[in-house]
């Protein structure tokens, strides 16, 4: 294909405001479009390559992936095992383990898959990984591996079903963006099938190409003035409230379109698009791409979050400049670098990348450069990330079958699953049993017929609307044989306001013992800040819980009747949840990995204390 000089402006409108959008500067709110503008893009210019050579008889699968080699793999791979050396030195051991994952799933295609399994309480700070920006680009290599083979088959068996083929994918792909965003918007943002339609819309540009080009000839200039407005009101005017990628995605998508498809002819927008800096940009894009997300993050791990903009943006030019001087255009010289050196080194890049993950990860992080007793620490955040969640899961829904065992049911959010956590610990399972039903926080742990919709984050609401309360047949079941209804969250102001309404419905639909759960919180915790803290003097080490939570569990205290409350803040940290909270046991190993939620060994250390408050027995 003819080589678009504006297609490299649109790649520098594109990368710009991620990169704006990533150092935190707030006017570039909605900067994370422009991985949406760089789908378009990449579906656009793949396409039309394939469909050219299809139609010159010249298309070879071996060639197409030896070009995407060259285009992705040599600078990919060099970014990355760059990384290798800063991240040992600067990141925990719980980073670096999450690195050593990245790691892994670039070379294999599935650091997409990667970032959305991590997503959730445990998951750590996304501005805190340094290749979590990788998961594009595995999006992309999803793409290449499948579509041209679908391409293919249907160029040589039924070449007049491709148009219905592009089309129908993309009102399929569509259709799960916006059905999965509402849902749980992760899984949207992440997985392919929920961005599909934006590379194919980008096919579908190349394939009707020629009926899009009469448009553009009469209304060119128009489309792509209207094209960019639309990339920029999503640049300045969506922001992290957004619900995205869904139906709001269309927005830049189709303003991408618009501009790819306006013919150059008497068109403004082109010359200032074909201009030599925005060019220039646009052919480092692919490069600085790479380079600014770990820049920004190590800056971040040095606490030089606030000199982000003016070193580390500067930083990641130059080395996006380095980059595509002496690694990109090097490795597109077939000369130089024949068809059998490129698969030879992305192998060899591949298999380095894998083989250090795999190091980093059976090793710990290298927990190792610390001390004995620090290790066992860093080793609880590592291991935080199941244990919370694991119990309180096999226990979902479970219906009632020992007659001999009290039958409690736990209703809440991830605090929920601490409580349970606690009882197993403590070995009441053995005379207890349980069963678990979650309602995440924000959807409001509460039995009412008041309109709460208003009070949900719309990112949220089709999940709270999924996951259900207490109008669920199944769960009112379970709390008919009930004898205990146990309800544990973080609570929120709006919810607690509820609370009241929730017993009185829950009593006239179960004759069980109702308990409600205060709320728990250690204060600030993060590996950084244990690891400060003297060894020896750990046991004894005190810091103050959070004002917020205590405040809702004196609200908490004071409407829910005294044989019904169960003050966790008292029973975690003291008289009335107020005074100063330890964060280590006896053995000097932390109660809570986050402030919030416990470890292994804080619900063990928990468990006594709370078994004695509910007046159940371990020798029950």
């Amino acid at each position: 294909m003819n080589y678009r000089p504006e297609i490299d402006g649109l790649r520098a409108i594109a990368v710009v405001p991620v990169i704006l959008f990533h150092a935190e500067l707030s006017l570039f709110s909605g900067g994370f479009v422009g991985v949406d503008v760089f789908f378009v893009i990449s579906g656009y210019l793949i396409t039309s390559i394939i469909l050219g050579e299809l139609a010159h008889n010249d298309f070879s699968l071996l060639k197409f992936y030896e070009r995407r080699a060259r285009r992705i793999l040599p600078a990919l791979f060099f970014v990355v095992l760059f990384c290798v050396p800063p991240a040992y030195l600067i990141l925990l051991p719980i980073d670096l383990v999450d690195f050593g994952k990245s790691l892994i799933a670039i070379p294999t295609f599935l650091s997409n898959v990667l970032f959305w399994s991590e997503r959730g309480y445990f998951g750590g700070a996304t501005e805190l990984k340094p290749l979590i920006h990788t998961w594009s680009l595995a999006v992309e290599e999803q793409f290449y591996l499948i579509f041209p083979l679908v391409l293919i088959g249907l160029w040589n068996f039924s070449r007049r079903w491709i148009g219905p083929f592009l089309l129908i994918t993309i009102a399929v792909s569509l259709f799960l963006s916006w059905f999965l965003t509402d849902l749980h918007f992760e899984t949207a943002f992440y997985l392919p099938f929920a961005r599909a339609w934006e590379l194919m819309l980008g096919s579908a540009i190349a394939f009707f190409s020629k009926e899009l080009t009469i448009l553009a000839k009469s209304f060119g200039s128009s489309l792509a003035i209207v094209g960019l407005f639309l990339i920029f009101y999503a640049i300045f005017c969506f922001d992290q409230t957004t619900v995205f990628p869904g139906i709001s995605a269309a927005v830049p998508v189709i303003g991408t379109l618009l501009v790819i498809i306006a013919h150059p002819q008497n068109n403004p927008v082109f010359r200032v698009m074909s201009s030599r800096i925005l060019v220039k940009i646009g052919l480092l894009s692919y490069s600085l791409y790479l380079w600014h997300q770990p820049v920004f993050v190590f800056m971040r791990h040095l606490n030089l979050s606030e000199h982000i903009a003016v070193v580390g943006i500067p930083l990641s030019l130059i080395l996006s400049m380095f980059t595509y001087r002496f690694i990109e255009i090097p490795f597109r010289d077939r000369i130089q670098f024949p068809q059998i050196k490129i698969f030879m080194y992305s192998f060899m890049g591949s298999l380095l990348c894998i083989i250090i993950g795999i190091f980093l990860i059976v090793n710990d992080g290298f927990s190792s450069r610390f001390s004995a007793a620090d290790q066992k620490i860093l080793n609880q955040f590592i291991d935080q990330g199941d244990y919370n969640q694991s119990t309180f899961d096999k226990l979902k829904m479970r219906s009632f079958d020992d007659s001999s065992k009290l039958r409690i049911l736990v209703v809440g959010d991830s605090y929920a699953k601490d409580i349970v956590n606690v009882m197993y610990e403590g070995q009441m399972d053995q005379f207890i049993q349980f069963s678990t039903k979650q309602i995440n926080s924000e959807c409001g742990n509460s039995f009412t017929n008041k309109n709460i919709e208003k009070f949900i984050p719309k990112k949220r609401s089709r999940r709270c609307e999924s996951i259900g309360r207490y109008e669920d047949p199944q769960l009112q079941i379970l709390m008919s044989q009930a004898d205990e209804i146990w309800l544990v969250s973080s609570w929120k102001d709006w919810v607690v306001d509820l609370i009241p309404e929730t017993l009185i419905s829950l009593s006239a639909n179960s004759d069980a013992k109702l308990r409600v759960f205060g709320t728990k919180n250690f204060g600030a915790i993060s590996p950084e800040s244990v690891l400060k803290i003297n060894p020896s003097k750990r046991r004894y080490y005190v810091q103050e819980s959070s004002t917020s939570v205590a405040l809702i569990n004196q609200r908490l205290r004071e409407m829910i009747p005294e044989d019904i409350f169960v003050d966790l803040g008292n029973i975690s940290c003291g008289e009335k949840g107020i005074s100063m909270c330890r964060i280590f046991t006896e053995e000097g190993l932390l109660i809570s990995a986050d402030g919030g939620h416990l470890t292994k060994e804080g619900a063990k250390y928990l468990s006594q204390d709370l078994i004695k408050h509910l007046k159940f027995s371990s020798t029950q």
